[in-house]
């Protein structure tokens, strides 16, 4: 699959983003978007190439979705296990990271406690202040591979083109709720549903990336704001 392609099936949200489309040997599941829109409102899907907003996320067709429960060690389970403790995107080879216990009551003790919230920290990049305050996203990382999460010691913070791989424009909140329900928060006056990623906003270097699933978009954010993460490792 090319970049281009990657983008038309279901990289849009990057793209609007202003970050890289893709790697080449990455496969994406498509968005299920069917609308099509002109800078200010939904129009009807443009049918010759050379119309304004031809060639629109809507107009393309990619990778149908498809996800497997996973048990330690990655065991695989049957669609209809009720208790699993990762996910695996069969398109993309990424396996996300489970949570467990929502109740809206964080608990630290619990790594995969879906109501933790972090700061932003990546000590691989020059602005690292966030990583000397607890409870920071490179600590939790940290502690999913010192307990060898699931059989593996190789989680890390998922990128915001691999978030969006699991954005699902045909549901609400736009995440497939069969896999992922546990682990996601709803956006109300209450709660921010920002799950950050991996990626600094290029043009704003104390800015990162997150995705709101309940909000339908890709936004940015400060590194000192709280978000929810969810841990990812491999990738094909």
């Amino acid at each position: 699959m090319s970049c281009l392609n990657a983008w038309k099936t279901g990289m849009i949200a990057a793209l609007a983003a202003g970050l890289p489309l893709c790697a080449e040997a990455m496969q994406w599941p498509d968005t299920a978007q069917t609308l099509c829109y002109d800078n200010t409102k939904q129009i009807p899907c443009p049918t010759d190439e050379n119309s304004p907003f031809y060639g629109q996320d809507a107009q393309y067709l990619g990778t149908a979705r498809s996800y497997t429960k996973l048990g330690p060690g990655g065991v695989e389970l049957p669609a209809d296990a009720t208790s699993w403790i990762m996910v695996r995107d069969n398109v993309t080879g990424l396996i996300w990271e489970m949570k467990n216990n929502m109740d809206d009551t964080p608990d630290y003790s619990n790594p995969h406690d879906a109501d933790n919230y972090y700061v932003w920290c990546n000590k691989n990049y020059a602005y690292t202040i966030e990583c000397d305050r607890e409870n920071n996203t490179d600590s939790f990382i940290g502690s999913l591979n010192n307990e060898n999460f699931g059989g593996f010691s190789d989680w890390r913070m998922p990128s915001i083109k691999e978030l969006s791989s699991i954005f699902y424009a045909g549901l609400s909140p736009h995440v497939d709720w069969n896999y992922f329900k546990p682990m996601m928060h709803h956006e109300d006056q209450y709660h921010e549903d920002w799950y950050c990623s991996l990626d600094q906003k290029s043009s704003e270097k104390l800015w990162i990336w997150f995705i709101s699933f309940s909000g339908r978009d890709v936004e940015s954010g400060p590194v000192d704001f709280n978000y929810f993460i969810f841990a990812v490792r491999g990738g094909k």
